[in-house]
């Protein structure tokens, strides 16, 4: 793969396989789904500052991950497994460290707030909320707090956890993962 790395068009080839919903069928495996979801972080890995889909106006990385997430949220968070809500956080885990490393610093937070955890909170701040987006969401949301803590202690301040807090409280989240979230949050802090 390495001679297509900052070929645009082969980044525009591989999203389209991606993102075909036709590819995925009913019948398809949990594991299968799971691969699936997880392949969008292998390019990210790959490609790095150069996964930038050329059909995006304006083309940019922030506007190919947005397209990247739509997929995932609407494809796989439907789905009642963790396996697959697995491949998704470990695709959206990769894109951030290789595609926007920036956002993992200090001055980088907001727009890490922006682009990878409100998507994730408005799908629990959703109304009618389905079941399954919100195991999902809150999957996600687990194991990304539970690699700034591993890798990027000094990013859960106080505001970070009262954000996840307020949420619970207000939505009276009541899903596993989430409530788990809120547990390391407080571990973390002690």
């Amino acid at each position: 793969m390495g001679q297509y790395i900052g070929n645009r068009q082969f980044v525009r080839v591989a999203l389209s396989v991606l993102t075909d919903k036709n590819l995925i069928v009913a019948s398809s495996s949990v594991m299968s789904k799971a691969l699936h979801a997880a392949l969008f972080g292998y390019l990210g890995e790959q490609f790095k500052k150069t996964l930038i889909d050329p059909l995006d106006r304006p083309a940019s990385l922030k506007n190919t991950y947005n397209r990247i997430l739509s997929f995932l949220i609407g494809t796989f968070f439907n789905e009642a497994s963790e396996e697959i809500a697995k491949g998704c956080a470990i695709s959206m885990k990769e894109i951030l460290e290789n595609v926007f490393p920036e956002y993992l610093e200090p001055e980088g937070y907001e727009q890490l707030n922006l682009v990878f955890l409100k998507p994730l909170l408005d799908v629990l701040r959703g109304t009618g909320q389905n079941k399954n987006a919100v195991s999902a969401a809150s999957f996600c949301l687990r194991y990304l707090v539970q690699h700034f803590i591993l890798t990027r202690p000094e990013m859960i301040t106080m505001k970070f956890g009262e954000k996840f807090a307020k949420l619970a409280i207000k939505r009276q989240i009541i899903q596993n993962n989430y409530i788990e979230i809120l547990r390391d949050l407080m571990r973390h802090k002690n």
